[in-house]
């Protein structure tokens, strides 16, 4: 095995991209590197990071990592102000969340209830958030959230304000000749 050479920046700019070229795949046969060059050179690591489990986490971070709220002052503020309730009471954004717990989280106009799956610290997307929370906020509720948004859509449609379109000017050219 050949001795391992110290490349300077410049130097390893005109090596190849073979794994027996490069400083860190020396002593490594040609398709054996364990990394990429480009997670090399940014110290980057092989394995996808995995979200943590957490021992104890805050109210208010829980909510912010299941993306109940944008924000974590968000949520906090919504737990100062009584929205978040466990077992009918109130909490502070400081307690601690447990496994089964039962939230009722007030997002106006409607109350969503939450069971607590598991827990985490650290913001998920959007697909993995059945894993840790589900949803068991009943059917009426979300059938006011659509009837109020369709009541919004047709109060669009009705408003007119604003300027007139150019078939409305004709429309009223026409009425006042």
């Amino acid at each position: 095995m050949p001795a391992a050479k110290i490349f300077h920046m410049g130097q390893m700019a005109n090596l190849r991209r073979a794994p027996g070229r490069d400083p860190q795949f020396i002593g490594l046969e040609p398709g054996r590197a364990s990394k990429s060059r480009k997670d090399y050179l940014r110290g980057g690591n092989d394995k996808k990071q995995t979200t943590v489990m957490a021992e104890d986490v805050r109210m208010d971070k829980y909510l912010w990592s299941v993306r109940i709220f944008k924000t974590r002052s968000e949520a906090a503020e919504a737990c100062k102000k009584g929205k978040v309730k466990i077992d009918g009471m109130a909490v502070k954004p400081s307690r601690e969340v447990k496994v089964g717990d039962v939230m009722e989280v007030r997002k106006n106009p409607i109350t969503h209830r939450f069971r607590v799956l598991a827990l985490l610290d650290k913001r998920v997307g959007a697909k993995l958030v059945p894993e840790y929370l589900s949803d068991l906020t009943p059917q009426e509720e979300l059938d006011k959230l659509a009837l109020i948004r369709e009541s919004q859509v047709e109060a669009r449609k009705e408003d007119r304000s604003g300027r007139p379109t150019k078939k409305d000017r004709r429309d009223l050219d026409s009425i006042f000749d």
